[in-house]
């Protein structure tokens, strides 16, 4: 065999790629790309961190409050 016969028999090997899928599948496709480009733009190097105010203690103030109102209810 040639080296021309092979490459002509690897590339008929190949056949078609969309000829057996279902119609839902080649809808779903693009669909799960453009999620996955939307998901490595949220999380990537790129994104940035919101600019929320940060906040301390919340639940020791919430409970020193609690403690305070069992205290003065009694």
């Amino acid at each position: 065999m040639t080296f021309v016969a092979i490459a002509a028999a690897a590339s008929g090997a190949v056949g078609d790629l969309t000829g057996n899928w279902d119609w839902p599948v080649l809808l779903l496709v693009p669909l799960a790309l453009g999620l996955a480009l939307l998901t490595a733009l949220a999380l990537g190097r790129t994104s940035q961190a919101g600019a929320g105010r940060r906040r301390q203690g919340g639940t020791s103030r919430a409970l020193a409050r609690a403690a305070v109102d069992r205290t003065t209810s009694d």
